[in-house]
């Protein structure tokens, strides 16, 4: 199954993308470890994504597998990406990016 993403309209990640599992640590929020991720600063998330991805216009799900090499029929589902990228496992999303961006101790 190829998924679909709607690059239009803005996300709102502590709703789409939480699911749970990252409180309590030591962490960034979205805003903060994805400019930390793409070098920038004050970027929204939806930007600082496709900056830390080489990307344009992608919504956060797809930059992240584009970033990773699974866009399209390999694509993940945001915590299988973002564990990916970090190299770790069975991680909430924001704490895999948090381990990836040096943040945490995961």
């Amino acid at each position: 199954m190829v998924a679909t993403y709607d690059t239009t309209n803005p996300y709102d990640s502590a709703n789409a993308y939480d699911s749970g599992g990252a409180s309590g640590g030591n962490y960034l929020d979205w805003l903060a470890v994805l400019n930390q991720l793409a070098g920038t600063s004050n970027l929204g998330e939806n930007a600082a994504v496709n900056a830390y991805a080489g990307t344009k216009n992608l919504g956060l799900l797809a930059a992240l597998n584009s970033k990773n090499g699974t866009l399209g029929t390999k694509a993940l589902g945001i915590s299988a990406v973002c564990n990916e990228l970090a190299g770790t496992k069975n991680l909430e999303a924001l704490a895999a990016l948090n381990a990836l961006a040096g943040n945490s101790s995961y």
